[in-house]
């Protein structure tokens, strides 16, 4: 039996993610599996990936923050569970 490390299994779902990218999409110009690590990397870093303005951050507490950190993670996981059962 292989086992399979997390780095493995990450590079695995980054792979399907440029497929599911390039099936999805594609009118747009190809991604790889380099950008979709970058994404993934601002995701767990900052529990998103969109743009913010550096002043937003700062407003908020660090209760706030996490909050939002923790509700577009689940928001995330939910849709990629939804993709992969589909």
């Amino acid at each position: 039996m292989v086992y399979l490390t997390e780095m493995h299994k990450i590079t695995i779902l980054q792979m399907i993610v440029v497929r599911l990218f390039h099936e999805k999409y594609p009118e747009l110009p190809p991604i790889s599996q380099s950008t979709v690590s970058k994404i993934e990397k601002q995701f767990r870093e900052r529990g998103h990936v969109r743009q913010l303005k550096k002043n937003h951050l700062n407003k908020l507490s660090d209760d706030q923050k996490l909050d939002e950190c923790l509700c577009l993670k689940k928001i995330h996981i939910r849709r990629v569970v939804k993709q992969i059962q589909h």
